[in-house]
């Protein structure tokens, strides 16, 4: 019996979610530094939601992969949109229904 060896993160699928500005999260807060001493800052889900859905879902999915970098190649291949016009009609992605 022969065995096939694949390289960790070389399947080229890529994922498409749209309607990002329809999704439902528990209310919370995101936090960042930048780098500055008190530096801190924070934004609730509603300030979130209002300037950039995407970010949110880029943000939940992110963070749930691994920190290595396997874990930045996936999320490279994760393309988020706020609205259902997307630039990925020539593709004819499939809609899964969850």
């Amino acid at each position: 019996m022969k065995s096939t060896w694949a390289k960790p993160g070389s399947f080229e699928q890529k994922w498409y979610l749209y309607d990002a500005e329809n999704v439902i999260l528990k209310d919370k807060k995101y936090y960042w530094h930048t780098g500055y001493l008190g530096g801190i800052k924070e934004r609730s889900y509603a300030e979130m939601m209002d300037r950039k859905p995407e970010e949110v879902l880029r943000l939940a999915v992110e963070r749930m992969l691994p920190k290595t970098t396997l874990g930045r190649k996936m999320i490279k291949k994760l393309k988020i949109y706020a609205g259902a016009e997307h630039p990925h009609a020539a593709q004819m992605p499939v809609k899964v229904d969850m």
